[in-house]
């Protein structure tokens, strides 16, 4: 609705850096972010 998303990624990877506990999670969070930026071409 009016929400700007640069705002809101920035709230949700903040919100990711509380669960991580080990070298497993960082790679796990560095994964998802690839997975969900790549871009066309």
């Amino acid at each position: 609705m009016g929400e700007n998303p640069e705002i809101i990624s920035k709230g949700y990877l903040s919100l990711s850096f509380a669960y991580i506990r080990s070298e497993k999670d960082i790679l796990k969070l560095v994964n998802t972010i690839i997975v969900n930026t790549k871009g066309d071409g």
